[in-house]
């Protein structure tokens, strides 16, 4: 299930983060971004597997990351999440 992820995920959101970028907390502030509603995440039975993080300007849609677990990878989740 895809939903807008929230202050709760936060933790989540850095582990995977730190799959594609070791300094992903160091470079992203995660809470305004959350605030701001520009990360899409990707619920597997209440766990966050996978995140889309995004900017838009007018309409224009550049997607800053996509991360998807390594345990959760080639189900479509990526492709889920772009749609």
């Amino acid at each position: 299930m895809v939903n807008n992820c929230n202050i709760n995920d936060i933790d989540r959101i850095i582990e995977l983060g730190k799959l594609i970028n070791n300094n992903f907390d160091r470079v992203n502030n995660i809470e305004d971004i959350i605030n701001d509603n520009k990360i899409l995440g990707y619920y597997l039975d209440n766990k966050l597997v996978g995140f889309l993080m995004y900017e838009q300007n007018y309409e224009v849609i550049d997607i800053i990351y996509i991360v998807v677990d390594k345990l959760y990878r080639h189900n479509g989740i990526g492709s889920i999440l772009i749609d």
